[in-house]
């Protein structure tokens, strides 16, 4: 399998303020690269490296024309703004006179069987990707729930509820399975892409090693934290999701998700193998990573 060096690459990044691209960032200035990032929100500048060789170019993953502007002369393109923006991406770099390298990252909820309105973004944004002209050498991943470090959406979620609620409550009896993935593992990744020729027209699906629990996450997470597990008490799903609906129909701001609830029965299970072999995928076990991210809060 060949190597390519990131040194002295000019690597463009969308979505670099996020979660993720925060991280992935700072990663690939340490490895050398220069690198030019899309900032829709000038607040947010600071959310990315103090460093000579980051480009800040200011627009908007909905706008073709910024997107051109950001990609221009760039060796590759990383696309972590939200994949429906796929179309745009792929008209930015259509008319390039050479090769355009270009990751992208999607979601396994894809791989939901309940349909939705974010599904159905996912998979417009995928195809737009897959049927880009032949000159743009693409690699899709899908991560599963991402957590990691103190400004997740996941696992800090569920961190103050578990702060507030001596009972915890679990729909489907808390047997459905998730297999949360760390972010550090995320970046790993999106950086063997960056140096794997053989990663291009591949997609790729990023979890963690194993499935676990829903309940068993839930107390992980408690122990992490150093509070005493919540009593995890099953939920009938059913009248759970109806009470949701209803209460979404006469409070438009509710906290209580219908459709967290109904895929709650879901077994979010998947098969990284593909990346395990082709990248040198090694994700971190749940249990060590959600200690990590409350002890070090990286």
């Amino acid at each position: 399998m060949s190597i390519e060096l990131i040194e002295g690459k000019l690597i463009f990044l969308t979505g670099g303020t996020s979660h993720t691209g925060r991280r992935l960032a700072a990663r690939l200035v340490e490895r050398g690269a220069r690198l030019r990032c899309l900032l829709h929100n000038p607040t947010h500048r600071g959310r990315l490296p103090d460093h000579p060789g980051v480009e800040i170019v200011q627009g908007s993953a909905e706008s073709v024309d910024d997107l051109r502007r950001g990609a221009e002369g760039a060796d590759t393109v990383i696309h972590l703004a939200h994949i429906r923006y796929g179309e745009q991406v792929v008209q930015a770099l259509a008319n390039r006179d050479r090769p355009a390298r270009l990751i992208v990252t999607s979601s396994t909820r894809l791989l939901s069987r309940f349909p939705s309105e974010s599904q159905q973004a996912v998979r417009q944004g995928e195809a737009a990707i897959q049927n880009a002209p032949w000159h743009i050498q693409w690699t899709i991943l899908r991560p599963a729930m991402i957590f990691g470090g103190r400004d997740d959406n996941n696992i800090e979620r569920l961190g103050r509820l578990i702060r507030k609620m001596p009972i915890f409550p679990l729909f489907s009896l808390g047997h459905s399975l998730v297999q949360p993935l760390y972010v550090w593992d995320l970046v790993d990744a999106i950086v063997a892409c960056v140096e794997r020729p053989e990663a291009v027209g591949q997609t790729y699906v990023l979890a963690g090693p194993k499935p676990i629990p829903y309940g068993e996450m839930v107390r992980q997470i408690a122990k992490a934290m150093g509070k005493r597990p919540p009593l995890c008490v099953p939920v009938p799903r059913a009248p759970s999701i109806l009470f949701a609906r209803l209460l979404k129909a006469l409070w438009s701001g509710s906290p209580v998700d219908p459709d967290f609830i109904r895929r709650f029965g879901e077994n979010r299970t998947f098969d990284i193998s593909k990346a395990r072999q082709e990248l040198a995928f090694s994700p971190t076990p749940f249990e060590e990573a959600v200690q990590k991210k409350y002890r070090e809060q990286i």
